[in-house]
């Protein structure tokens, strides 16, 4: 439903049927004002797209809840493919992610799997701890300084 766009107002039969319009002629059909035929039927008309589109916004609203994003198939196919790689050895993401790669483990859309997304699986499961982790980089000008990341091991 969302791919066919619906209109009603200013086109066709309505042509010059606006919805201030619509709403002007509601209110005098309200107040007891008499309304030409053909307007009776266009504000009609009107009021049936307008009960549609409550109907079709009421169909495709969401329950509220709250979705699980552990609960999604990337999420799962990443737990599937780091979560064996974790042992007693601290490792990064990024460690993580090219083991898994190496191993031809990828995400559903076939890339490698997002960084963020290893910190969130990794810390809600059990036996897994953050630990951090001093790491050598090298920076665009190719000094070498040492930085703190975040690692996983099992705990």
């Amino acid at each position: 439903m969302a791919d066919i766009k619906r209109k009603f107002y200013n086109t066709g039969d309505a042509k010059g049927f606006t919805k201030a319009t619509f709403y002007n002629q509601v209110l005098a059909l309200a107040r007891g004002e008499e309304v030409e035929a053909a307007m009776a039927e266009l504000v009609a008309q009107a009021a049936e797209y307008e009960l549609e589109g409550i109907a079709a916004r009421a169909s495709t609203a969401g329950t509220g809840e709250k979705k699980d994003p552990l609960a999604s198939d990337y999420a799962k196919a990443l737990s599937a493919a780091i979560v064996p790689l974790v042992d007693g050895t601290p490792k990064t993401a990024k460690e993580l992610i090219a083991a898994a790669t190496a191993k031809g483990k990828l995400a559903p859309n076939g890339k490698e799997f997002a960084g963020p997304w290893v910190s969130r699986v990794l810390n809600a499961t059990d036996g897994v701890v953050a630990v951090k982790k001093i790491v050598d980089t090298v920076d665009s000008k190719g000094l070498k300084a040492q930085r703190e990341v975040t690692a996983y091991k099992k705990g």
